[in-house]
């Protein structure tokens, strides 16, 4: 009968004072030295490393409702990425587009139908288009938690 063996390992890695990560999990049942990223303030003499890392702040990142994006100081992806730090919030933005006019005709309808025309300025106005959408622009996501490392309590 062959023998067999059994390994039971507990592997510890430091985790960076700072490191955000998500958790699905309530925000009641914390693992120690992590606190939410809600905009509260913490205890700097708590969490003295957290506090110097926020600048000299006792308050914590406020990112709920935001998608987290990964800072690109080089501007190749985020145009904007060369003028911003961690932390910073970047407002929504709609990227500018155009939208095609069809010609309007009444044929079909039993008037007389003139050459199709094209709404411009030229003919005195714009074309209203009908409202489309809800109240943000966002893709599809599942909802988590936030939670900012602050180091082990003192």
């Amino acid at each position: 009968m062959p023998k067999t063996a059994s390994v039971t390992a507990t592997i510890v890695q430091s985790v960076p004072v700072g490191t955000v990560v998500s958790n699905i999990f309530s925000l009641s049942d914390l693992p120690p030295g992590w606190l939410p990223c809600d905009g509260t303030t913490f205890n700097a003499d708590r969490y003295p490393l957290l506090f110097q890392k926020l600048g000299s702040k006792n308050v914590l990142p406020d990112l709920r409702g935001y998608f987290l994006r990964g800072l690109d100081t080089s501007g190749r992806v985020d145009p904007d990425g060369a003028g911003r730090t961690p932390l910073s919030v970047q407002p929504d933005q709609f990227a500018s587009h155009t939208h095609a006019v069809e010609p309007m005709n009444a044929q079909g309808s039993g008037l007389q139908a003139p050459p199709p025309k094209y709404y411009s300025a030229s003919y005195g106005g714009s074309l209203p288009t009908s409202a489309a959408g809800g109240h943000e622009t966002r893709p599809k996501n599942v909802a988590v938690h936030y939670i900012i490392f602050a180091g082990m309590p003192a």
